[in-house]
């Protein structure tokens, strides 16, 4: 799973350098899904550098782990947190029809059909983006666009995840102010801000707080103090970069209050949904026979 958490990254990092204006999530759950699709159909040199990549033995513990990945996310209480998988290929590379149905159909629960990249390429683009609308239960409309696959493409594997949670305990809407929000330009705008003022924090205040960078990774070093006594405690965190982090001290002789918390309103009652990530794979004569 490393190896698809630095493919996430990458993914974002290139998203944030064209200043979308847009929010973005990606999983490296949805990468892990693709390629262990993908590397269940290898054979050969193809098959050795891609279970090296992943760090796995061979086929049968990637599809031993992919079972039971599939049958934890269909079942049990809490968030509503599902999988779905889709694989479109050319009728000119058809699947191995034990592969389709074993591997893809028996194991990942994908939708696997074979399209006429060549003469439709468009109308199998309004296919996928069909499968994209309905698995994303009508929040992507267009994963693809018309004319972004090219007609000699071979196979395309995609995964979508959905998952909707719901507030335990809910913000009272009758305590929405609107304040100023600040914009990545330094400008700002009036938004409606969910505001709590029933809650008691404990904080404290403390010197020492560093925060440094050193390659892909970043870490953060408190130095706790409490009513100018000396340090108490170091806490130390390490994180993957881009990172966010938040620090809360537990109650020792810190000081109490009421404090406001304040949260910009956004669309959290709905579902925050992964835009399935659509891997479009010219697999020639090895990788496509194969799978």
């Amino acid at each position: 799973m490393e190896s698809c958490t630095q493919i996430t990254n990458q993914l974002m990092l290139k998203e944030i350098e064209k200043r979308v204006s847009k929010n973005i999530v990606s999983s490296p759950l949805s990468i892990n899904a693709v390629l262990n699709m993908l590397v269940a159909g290898l054979t050969g040199d193809s098959l050795k550098q891609m279970l090296g990549f992943l760090g796995s033995k061979n086929v049968d513990e990637i599809n031993s782990k992919s079972r039971q990945v599939m049958a934890m996310l269909r079942g049990g209480d809490g968030p509503v947190f599902t999988m779905v998988n889709g694989a479109w290929a050319d009728q000119h590379f058809p699947l191995v029809p034990k592969y389709k149905e074993e591997v893809l159909k028996g194991i990942f629960k994908c939708e696997a059909n074979n399209v006429d990249f060549q003469t439709k390429a468009n109308q199998v683009v309004d296919e996928i983006n069909s499968w994209a609308d309905a698995a994303s239960r009508g929040l992507i409309k267009n994963i693809l666009q018309r004319g972004s696959v090219p007609i000699d493409t071979t196979l395309i594997f995609a995964n979508g995840l959905y998952f909707k949670g719901t507030w335990e305990n809910k913000f009272d809407p009758a305590r929405t102010k609107e304040r100023k929000f600040y914009l990545l330009n330094g400008d700002n705008v009036s938004v409606p801000f969910m505001s709590d003022i029933t809650e008691k924090y404990y904080y404290g205040a403390f010197d020492g707080f560093k925060v440094d960078e050193n390659g892909t990774e970043a870490s953060a070093y408190a130095q706790l103090r409490g009513g100018g006594a000396p340090p108490l405690s170091g806490c130390r965190f390490v994180a993957d970069h881009p990172f966010v982090f938040m620090i809360r001290e537990e109650r020792s002789d810190t000081e109490s209050g009421n404090m406001s918390y304040k949260v910009p309103i956004s669309d959290v009652e709905r579902a925050v949904v992964h835009e399935a990530h659509a891997l479009a794979l010219a697999m020639r004569n090895e990788g496509s026979s194969s799978s």
